[in-house]
């Protein structure tokens, strides 16, 4: 997620945003906007009616702005992104934001920071929505020398929502990486790439290289056990999707993305993807096979691959790091002692007539349930029971060990603690500290208590904050209020055999009004 990109107005405070068109780009009339089919991924056909842009494949330097531009264009010298409208500051913060998403986009790929065709952002007016129609949606077209590129946007409230508008970048610099191939062929008539796998895949892989690797999302899809095949993840759209099914569908896209990043050839085989995926739509699982010869050596390999793929994912990494409540979970169920039956002292052997002529003692159910081993748990706090066993300093050092496993990803505020218990078990283990570890126990188990308050007042304190102090709507509920509205709507009606059976039962003994 990113936040909200503010748009700041100019100087003045409280001065109403500019009326009318921004200013049409150099040496052409602006295009006209085209509306969308509906809600959520736009398809837009391309067809040669924009301008043509140079074709030249241009390196991307780093983000330095250009005082030199005119007051109605924002652009970086020799960059991708060209923004128009009549605020500079607004101009100003998309295109910082859409450089920087540029920049981890093709570090997330491996792709060469280079393009051929640049990506227009005009900032409109409130009148240029549709209804129905999102405050960011793109215009993708082929020209005569090429492609264009186009995201229109309305800032609402003075803020464009962040997670619509990182969408829209990414569709725009994807198509370009695909359709750059191609800029001599006629593709108009044909559904605008990316690819729906590819465009949600690369939005979780942002995320998920953000986030350190996270696995909850990939585990949670194992947890259901709704893991989609390949032909699903293509043949799924998800606009008609609930938060859940995104969830799954999203994650399941980006499993399937980073198996093609992190092949043994480095990425080449994405680079071959980007090649040919545009000249093949509809038929994504033939391109990977063509680009990914590995993937495909028989005829089950490539869902094989993909089967290993999410079982790794759903692990997770040493740099996913605990949070405070499963930091303090783990730390009781480390801290658990395992006391294995010790072992029985064996009776003494009989000698001479007493070892021919000595009764048998018969075992009874009572003594036989006495000598199965059982193996018992208790807390650190009972630590004075293994302090006379002779096994002792084993039984410790597997406390130690499970102490050790989980520091590697406990919460920061947590691992002093752990430290303080290892030094401690340490010390009994050699037999020392005996008289004084009741007390370190007991303070420890204080600072615990006092570590868990005051997190708990923090984040209560950044609730409160969250839920009464912002300026603007977070949108980090609208998948809830999506799946709710979703849950009221009344259920399309079935026509199978059973249904339809059903259905006419119920008329025929329904009680005349």
């Amino acid at each position: 997620m990113i936040l909200l990109a503010a748009l700041p107005l100019a100087a003045q405070d409280n001065i109403p945003l500019p009326q009318g068109e921004p200013p049409p780009l150099p040496n052409h009339e602006p295009e006209p906007l085209k509306p969308l089919p509906g809600p959520g991924l736009p398809r837009v056909q391309m067809a040669p009616t924009a301008p043509p842009f140079p074709g030249k494949t241009t390196p991307a330097p780093r983000v330095k702005m250009n005082p030199g531009n005119g007051a109605g264009e924002s652009s970086v010298q020799g960059g991708q992104f060209r923004v128009y409208g009549k605020v500079k500051e607004q101009r100003d913060v998309l295109l910082e934001e859409a450089e920087a998403t540029r920049r981890m986009l093709t570090a997330a790929l491996g792709m060469d920071p280079v393009f051929t065709f640049p990506v227009v952002i005009q900032i409109r007016e409130a009148s240029a929505i549709r209804p129905g129609q999102p405050a960011v949606w793109p215009a993708i077209s082929q020209t005569d020398d090429g492609f264009r590129m186009e995201i229109n946007l309305v800032p609402k409230n003075n803020a464009v929502d962040g997670p619509l508008l990182r969408q829209e970048l990414v569709r725009c610099l994807l198509a370009e990486m695909l359709l750059r191939p191609h800029a001599a062929r006629d593709l108009s008539g044909r559904d605008t790439p990316p690819p729906d796998w590819l465009l949600h895949g690369t939005l979780e892989l942002l995320d998920y290289q953000a986030l350190g690797r996270p696995s909850e999302a990939f585990s949670t899809v194992f947890r259901l056990g709704r893991v989609l095949s390949i032909d699903d993840i293509f043949a799924a759209d998800p606009r008609f999707m609930d938060s859940v099914s995104g969830m799954i569908y999203r994650s399941s896209c980006c499993g399937l993305l980073l198996m093609l990043t992190e092949q043994k050839s480095g990425g080449q085989g994405l680079k071959e993807l980007f090649k040919i995926l545009a000249l093949m739509p509809g038929e994504d699982a033939a391109a990977i096979a063509r680009a990914c010869p590995d993937l495909n050596l028989s005829g089950n390999s490539l869902g094989k691959w993909w089967s290993l793929q999410l079982a790794t994912m759903a692990q997770p990494g040493m740099d996913e790091l605990l949070s405070p409540q499963e930091t303090e979970e783990q730390l009781t169920r480390a801290l658990m002692m395992e006391l294995p039956p010790e072992p029985s002292v064996a009776a003494k052997p009989k000698k001479g007539l007493a070892k021919l002529f000595g009764k048998k003692k018969k075992q009874t159910p009572e003594t036989e349930k006495q000598t199965v081993a059982v193996t018992q748990t208790c807390p650190l706090e009972e630590y004075s029971r293994v302090l006379p066993r002779k096994d002792r300093a084993a039984i410790l050092d597997r406390v130690n060990l499970a102490l050790t496993q989980m520091a590697l990803r406990a919460h920061p505020l947590y691992r002093p603690l752990i430290g303080q218990y290892q030094s401690l078990i340490k010390a009994l283990s050699e037999g020392k500290k005996e008289k004084e570890a009741g007390a370190a126990l007991a303070s420890l188990g204080g600072l615990r208590h006092k570590l868990q308050r005051d997190l708990q007042k923090a984040e209560d304190y950044l609730d409160w904050y969250e839920a009464t102090q912002t300026d603007g709507i977070s949108s980090a509920f609208d998948g809830y209020f999506r799946t709710a509205e979703e849950l009221t709507r009344p259920a399309a009606p079935r026509h199978d055999p059973l249904s339809r059976y059903l259905n006419l039962m119920e008329s025929e003994y329904q009680p005349e009004e």
